[in-house]
């Protein structure tokens, strides 16, 4: 038994000095790379902009109810969540107050109205005046937020924190491009586009200015819904007797710019969020876990975030190539990042969550954002075919290959490379 105790007491030695060895060589930190650096400016040196021109601001207050103002509710709502962060508690994702529901407030008419953006394109001009006048105010809400100029968001420190509501904010997308048929229903050429022009102008700018991945596939997927009812808007502008063409606004012809399609911005932002997730998944909060308790003098932030960086960085330069290679980046599949060193000493609580961190192939998101190019040009050349006046308007070809786009069945067609549905896009002449 004495030989047994002596055993664990040698034992136990061996694993405290080697224990102690590594708290030693842990003792400091390194300072930012300079891919940290290069990913810390894209989030952080822009200009400041005040809460009332911030458009983030608003949409986080956007379900506070009527008479309320969405910027103060949407400040309110982003201080309480940020004094829950420090408190490390979950609860509710929002202050106090009286907010806008959709399935409590809504008529069940307007309900199946609302449930996607082509039944509101397919309904009686009654039963969309009618889902408006009943829902005017948040029309004039969504309105009040398409003009504001900036999108300046945070990037949240844990994956608890609530997220933007987009679904209302989407239904306000529905209502205004449904007061756009029917302005054109009127022959109201002028009217309509200046709707199309603030619906498109506000999510160009969402796709460019986005800090987070999620909320970059928001606005491109709103983008996809606005070409889609927009092309249905201009039909019904022609045959109301005009030309489709005199509805298209400015934001329709200028080509999709390098700032909104780089998926540069997101990236960015994902290495911040998951940097936050680590560390504070880590923090000294909670020792009530003696693993976490072990582990964390063995970790060094800024060192897990540079290695981290250098992968984002390397996806960055990856991706963020003219559209004309883009094809060969999806031929060639995802990108192959280099091989993490051996076990080390210094950092190893890092080293040891590299091995867990998984890298999603960032090419299907960055194909999704690029086929808005092509989508862009079909409807175009949708709208100016159906005008007869296609033939005068150049550049309205394949981004990727210069071909001709498609036209079959009554109308033009682009198969971009996100794959199924996603990279399919269909307007009908």
């Amino acid at each position: 038994m004495k030989r047994v105790a002596r055993l664990v007491a040698y034992s136990l030695a061996v694993i405290c000095a080697i224990y102690g060895a590594l708290i030693v060589v842990n003792l400091r930190d390194v300072p930012p790379g300079p891919e940290a650096e290069r990913l810390r400016a894209l989030l952080d040196e822009r200009p400041e902009i005040a809460d009332a021109d911030n458009a983030f601001v608003f949409a986080s207050g956007f379900e506070i109810a009527r008479g309320y103002s969405p910027v103060e509710w949407g400040r309110k709502r982003l201080n309480w969540i940020a004094a829950a962060g420090e408190r490390g508690a979950a609860g509710p994702d929002h202050p106090p107050g009286e907010y806008y529901s959709r399935s409590r407030d809504r008529a069940a008419a307007h309900a199946e109205i609302a449930q996607s953006h082509m039944a509101a394109m397919t309904s009686p001009d009654s039963e969309l005046a009618s889902w408006i006048d009943s829902e005017r105010w948040l029309l004039e809400r969504y309105r009040l937020l398409v003009a504001l100029p900036a999108w300046r968001g945070v990037v949240p420190e844990n994956a608890s924190i609530p997220f933007v509501p987009f679904l209302s904010i989407m239904d306000g997308q529905k209502m205004l491009m449904s007061e756009a048929r029917l302005a054109a229903g009127r022959g109201d050429a002028a009217r309509v586009r200046a709707m199309l022009q603030q619906d498109l102008r506000f999510w160009r700018l969402l796709l460019g200015e986005s800090d987070l991945l999620i909320t970059k596939m928001i606005a491109a997927a709103a983008i996809r819904r606005h070409f889609e009812s927009g092309n249905v808007v201009l039909a019904r502008l022609a045959r109301a007797g005009g030309a489709g063409g005199e509805g298209v606004p400015e934001s329709w012809r200028d080509p999709f710019g390098d700032s909104e399609l780089s998926m540069s911005r997101v990236m960015a932002g994902e290495w911040r969020y998951g940097s936050n997730l680590i560390t504070l998944m880590l923090s000294e909060r909670d020792l009530a876990d003696p693993l976490k308790l072990l582990a964390r003098p063995l970790f060094q932030v800024q060192d897990s975030m540079n290695r981290h960086a250098r992968k984002v960085v390397a996806w960055i330069d990856y991706l963020d190539v003219p559209l004309s290679q883009l094809p060969g980046r999806v031929a060639a599949g995802p990108l192959e990042l280099a091989g993490d060193d051996g076990l080390r000493a210094y950092n190893l609580t890092g080293w040891l969550l590299e091995h867990d961190w998984g890298y999603p192939n960032y090419t299907d998101y960055r194909v999704r954002v690029a086929d808005l190019e092509g989508a862009r040009r079909a409807v175009l050349r949708a709208t100016y075919l159906r005008d007869g006046n296609a033939v005068r308007v150049p550049g309205l070809r394949d981004p990727y290959t210069g071909a001709a786009l498609t036209e079959a069945g009554g109308a033009v067609e682009f198969v971009g490379l996100a794959g199924g549905d996603r990279g399919r896009f269909r307007f009908p002449i």
